[in-house]
């Protein structure tokens, strides 16, 4: 059918059911414009602001791992002060951060842990030790990482019992 057929049986129509079909086209053409252009526009930007929130956390933790892994191609090590728990907690740290098949941990004394990492992806390792800061009662000792490959460090990180029990 052409535009000019159609418009033929529009004007046989009589005058009340051309209005009603020109509302009822009116409505979809709003249900339409509705659904495929304002709705998904106004739902972008209610969910703008809790995106944007994410990003620049992600971008924040992207630029504190690029100035440690700066520090460490700078010097080879990095040595700096952070807290730890105990060896179990530890041991279930490493395996989130998904070390616990290139990290070994030991009991030294018992009020110190020390943490052998061997050929860890780089950015698994600065996550984890960032991670030590929340954990009470222990201080970092040492660390010292020492670049293998592109990407991974070898080294270790010595923890000591700062008060009370470790990690209590």
């Amino acid at each position: 059918m052409n535009f000019k057929a159609i418009q033929h049986a529009f004007k046989q129509l009589n005058p009340r059911e051309q209005l009603l079909l020109k509302l009822a086209s009116g409505l979809a053409l709003t249900c339409f414009t509705w659904l495929v252009l304002i709705e998904p526009a106004v739902t972008t930007l209610i969910n703008a602001n809790e995106r944007k929130r994410e990003l620049v956390k992600k971008v924040n933790e992207v630029n504190e791992l690029a100035a440690l892994l700066e520090k460490l191609d700078q010097s080879n090590t990095i040595i700096f002060d952070v807290p730890t728990d105990n060896l179990s907690q530890l041991n279930q740290l490493l395996a989130q951060h998904s070390l616990d098949s290139t990290a070994t941990t030991n009991l030294v004394t018992a009020d110190e842990i020390e943490i052998r990492f061997t050929e860890s992806p780089v950015i698994s390792v600065l996550k984890c030790v960032a991670e030590f800061e929340k954990m009470p009662n222990t201080q970092l000792t040492r660390i010292e990482l020492n670049k293998s490959e592109a990407g991974q460090v070898t080294g270790q990180v010595n923890l000591r019992k700062t008060s009370g029990q470790i990690g209590g």
